[in-house]
């Protein structure tokens, strides 16, 4: 019984940590500090400043996803009231700098705008949970299924926008949505403030915007139901369909897809029948997958769970030699506090822990349950660490490489 509830409140604070710990989403109105912590993603603005046309053409790509999907329609001015400006979301585009070197744009619409209009569950989405997810790994593994993992570009996007929703573009969209089709939004270009500004209506549901990711679960949830697989009333983002007398399970979690049946050619009909309806898919066959940032292999109905990138980013972060392995996570004084020690000295610093924190916990709840009591005090220290806490945190790193 001890052991019991003590792992379930370990459950509930790792739950609390990663909600309050985590960075939060990048926006145009994000600070030095904040850029500072995730190097990789900027603002468009910036992101132009930085790489020139590279930047304007990864954007100019964005919005060619967008124009193709239909997602957006201008509105004529004639039509556009006061109202729909005051309504209207800002959207954010942002440049994201990947691990290839390759330059990719990213646009979300900012729907705080919309929060008094809806209630939380008219917003909610269910999302894969852990234990579902790592049960039906388990007896994909125990029945020695074949399996596909695979990612739906621009999920939201196909789904349609129920409600009236109107987005304000600026800068580095307007000069994007010119280079695509002059013809279509030159005439409705207005200035405000001195920029260029275009309204739009959403006709598929943008990301950013508040009933986007309930608008993709009905969509897809209902596909499958109407294809024969009975949705898990346990794990919502769980369906499951008997196929010449074997189960086929299909989890999801927001785009990214798990495939599994005893029939590598069922899985692979199934993925060509998703392909048909939500558009080709980047598709991974056989015992080795990424999903969801773990690397998973499943060999002998054995499954093993790795996060290399991440462990490796996080040492990389940290920017100091760690050539010097340590044998455990901690010494025993970890639950020790030191008042006398002194504060990180930079904000750059301090957000550097908090980053790798946030990063560390992130693979212990997946796949280093090792590392779990370290982390979890680190992440009480993250509002103010001292050199202590550093010192602590390159222990830890130590480790890992074990």
């Amino acid at each position: 019984m001890g052991q019991a509830y003590h792992k379930n409140r370990l459950q509930k604070h790792l739950i609390y940590l990663m909600w309050n710990v985590m960075p939060k989403q990048q926006s145009d109105t994000s600070s030095e500090n904040d850029e500072s912590v995730c190097l990789t993603q900027m603002s468009a603005k910036k992101g132009i400043q930085m790489y020139g046309e590279g930047a304007l053409q990864a954007m100019i790509t964005e919005y060619e996803q967008l124009e193709n999907l239909t997602v957006f329609e201008p509105i004529p001015l004639d039509e556009l009231s006061y109202l729909m400006k005051r309504a209207a979301l800002n959207a954010i585009d942002l440049i994201k700098l990947k691990r290839t070197g390759k330059l990719k744009g990213r646009t979300v619409a900012d729907g705080r705008k919309q929060r008094p209009f809806y209630d939380k569950g008219d917003t909610s989405s269910p999302a894969l949970t852990q234990d579902g997810f790592f049960a039906s790994l388990a007896i994909d593994a125990k029945e020695k299924r074949y399996i596909a993992t695979a990612d739906i570009a621009g999920a939201f996007l196909k789904a349609k926008q129920k409600d009236f929703v109107v987005v304000r573009l600026q800068g580095p969209a307007v000069e994007a949505l010119l280079r695509i089709n002059a013809d279509k939004y030159q005439p409705h270009v207005i200035y405000e403030k001195g920029k260029k500004v275009i309204y739009v209506r959403l006709l598929k549901a943008m990301y950013g915007t508040l009933t986007a990711p309930l608008l993709w679960y009905n969509m897809f949830s209902q596909s499958l139901t109407e294809k024969g697989f009975a949705i898990n009333p346990y794990d919502l983002c769980v369906a499951n369909k008997m196929i010449n007398g074997k189960q086929m399970t299909i989890c999801w979690y927001v785009d990214d897809l798990k495939v599994s049946h005893e029939d590598p050619n069922e899985v692979k009909k199934m993925i060509s029948t998703l392909e048909n309806e939500f558009g080709k898919m980047n598709v991974k066959y056989g015992d080795e997958h990424t999903y969801l940032g773990m690397d998973l292999t499943i060999k002998d109905s054995k499954i093993t769970v790795m996060m290399k990138d991440y462990l490796q980013e996080a040492i990389d972060s940290f920017g100091e030699d760690m050539k010097s392995p340590a044998k455990t996570p901690s010494t025993k004084a970890l639950l020790e506090i030191d008042d006398e020690s002194e504060l990180l000295g930079t904000a750059e610093r301090s957000d550097m822990f908090h980053h790798i924190v946030a990063k560390l916990l992130h693979v212990a709840k997946r796949a280093r349950l090792d590392i779990q009591p370290t982390v979890i005090f680190l992440c009480r220290r993250v509002r103010q660490p001292t050199i202590d806490d550093w010192k602590k945190l390159k222990r830890l790193l130590q480790y890992i490489p074990l």
